[in-house]
């Protein structure tokens, strides 16, 4: 029911549906090499689709990493609750459309907020700014006796 794919979970190139034998990249396999090494041509080819998949990982392993971190931070902010009491006026540098917006709305997280019409990307992160330091504020005039 579902789209073919090959080993690395990409859609097959055209170079794949003519049938010749190809690498995970999309690329023509040298089939001389292949016949040489004795093994039977499918596992050959699995093998070296298996190892350039590896390749591949380790080529871009750096960066996966850190698209990972900033896809958490993102859903971390995305989770981030906005105090009932939170003034969207009085943040400094947010559009002042997006401050009445947000004010009308009353968001409960900062992905709510994201998603107002009218509030742009910088209006959202001086929010989630200005909402971490307003929860941090909070929780130390807690803890002064």
């Amino acid at each position: 029911t579902g789209l073919p794919v090959n080993l690395c979970g990409k859609p097959p190139s055209d170079l794949e549906s003519t049938g010749l034998p190809v690498n995970l990249c999309g690329k023509p396999q040298d089939s001389k090499q292949e016949r040489s090494s004795g093994l039977p041509v499918p596992i050959q080819s699995v093998h070296h689709r298996a190892e350039e998949c590896l390749r591949v990982e380790r080529l871009y392993e750096g960066y996966l990493r850190r698209e990972r971190r900033a896809a958490e931070r993102l859903r971390a902010m995305e989770e981030r609750a906005i105090p009932d009491d939170f003034d969207f006026r009085a943040v400094r540098g947010i559009s002042h459309e997006a401050a009445e917006r947000l004010s009308d709305v009353r968001p409960a997280t900062v992905g709510q907020a994201a998603r107002v019409p009218g509030v742009r990307p910088p209006d959202v992160a001086l929010v989630a700014i200005m909402v971490h330091a307003h929860t941090h504020r909070e929780r130390r005039l807690e803890t002064t006796p």
